[in-house]
């Protein structure tokens, strides 16, 4: 199952975020609720001109992670950019680096290049937990978030019973812009709308929720939404 297909399982309540553990998530610039989830590692590296030579280099680590990013180049004006990556590789055989692009003949004057952009998988500290919509992570990290979403998902996020209404869209209701849900959410802001072929919805900008209706009346979805359109509904009772 590719990611893409996770994502989409997950939002339509059909599995939690096993298959998107802090450990397992793959990608970067994944978002939930406008903060960045960035799990994967990446590399350490360096692109520039650097001081005393004429045309720009790049050098990276050879293994991802944060230990790049204590890559210290040490130049004394005598030394080139390949003698200085070959020293620092023997003297540090497994935070190794390479030039991967540029002239490395070149004799920087004295100075100390270091490498930076590494990050280690595992969970990353995301944000101020005040900031997140329709979910309340365990802790400011991505195993948090993955976590305080399982709970939206499964009713431990608001307390009561999870409940799911599904609606084929009428004539009529487009033209009163709202659907009468069977019970009244407990906590209007974390519903949950998702639209058949264009994913979830969010609480304030394309809807709100009063009662037990649940209106787009002025908001992003009025005149979007029309006769036919499958909407499916997730609150809690």
């Amino acid at each position: 199952m590719s990611l893409i297909t996770k994502v989409s399982e997950l939002l339509n309540g059909h599995q939690t975020t096993v298959d998107l553990s802090a450990n397992t998530l793959g990608v970067g610039g994944l978002q939930v609720a406008g903060i960045p989830l960035n799990q994967v590692e990446t590399i350490a590296f360096f692109t520039g001109v650097i001081a005393g030579t004429a045309t720009s280099v790049s050098i990276s680590a050879n293994n991802p992670g944060s230990l790049g990013n204590s890559v210290a180049l040490v130049f004394g004006g005598l030394n080139s950019i390949s003698s200085e990556i070959a020293t620092w590789n023997g003297a540090n055989p497994s935070n190794t680096v390479t030039l991967t692009s540029g002239d490395g003949t070149q004799i920087p004057t004295p100075q100390t290049v270091n490498l930076s952009g590494g990050l280690d998988s595992g969970s990353t500290l995301i944000g101020n937990t005040t900031t997140y919509v329709n979910f309340t992570p365990t802790a400011p990290t991505v195993e948090g978030a993955l976590k305080g979403i399982d709970a939206a998902l499964t009713g431990g996020g608001g307390g009561g019973t999870q409940t799911v209404n599904k609606f084929t869209l009428s004539g009529t209701d487009i033209t009163n812009k709202f659907v009468t849900l069977a019970s009244s959410p407990i906590t209007p802001g974390n519903t949950i709308l998702l639209i058949e072929n264009a994913g979830n919805m969010f609480y304030g900008v394309d809807f709100t929720v009063s009662g037990s209706q649940l209106s787009w009346n002025t908001l992003a979805l009025d005149g979007i939404l029309s006769s036919g359109d499958n909407l499916t509904i997730t609150y809690n009772t």
